[in-house]
């Protein structure tokens, strides 16, 4: 099974000006990034995402949140790596504002699939300093780079 890092793209891995100044414009930004990427509907997307946060906010701690939802009209896992220049307010379980956005669609029926890229990732997170490399990048292509070599 492919991780989380092997799905991303140029296309997904953003760079973002401090643009997002709360938890919903941030999932409209994912919204749109996704939509322009793959053509998905950006309502939907963003809808599905909304419907996920609702459970339960997906603010992991640490400056990270993993926004995260299946969805019946994705057809294979997809991922997207937002980094804003300034913090937004996400809800995170540590109360700490967040930087760091691994997002991650996945079909509607891809339960399995689904935990095991997001425990790799959380994984991957909780054990490696690839939070601070990615802090490091200075554009969305150092962004990219800087995942894909994770």
């Amino acid at each position: 099974m492919a991780d989380f890092f092997s799905l991303l793209n140029k296309g997904r891995t953003i760079m973002c000006a401090p643009s997002a100044n709360s938890k919903k414009k941030a999932l409209e930004d994912i919204a749109a990034i996704i939509e322009q990427d793959t053509g998905l509907s950006k309502a939907d997307v963003f809808d599905a995402l909304s419907s996920r946060e609702r459970l339960g906010t997906t603010g992991f701690g640490g400056g990270v949140a993993i926004p995260h939802c299946r969805m019946p009209s994705v057809s294979d896992p997809i991922a997207c790596l937002i980094r804003y220049e300034q913090t937004i307010e996400f809800d995170a379980v540590d109360g700490a504002p967040v930087d760091l956005l691994f997002v991650l669609l996945v079909p509607d029926t891809a339960n399995e699939t689904h935990l095991a890229l997001l425990a790799s990732l959380a994984e991957r997170l909780q054990t490696t300093s690839l939070a601070d490399k990615l802090r490091q990048a200075s554009n969305s292509d150092d962004l990219f780079d800087i995942a894909k070599s994770a």
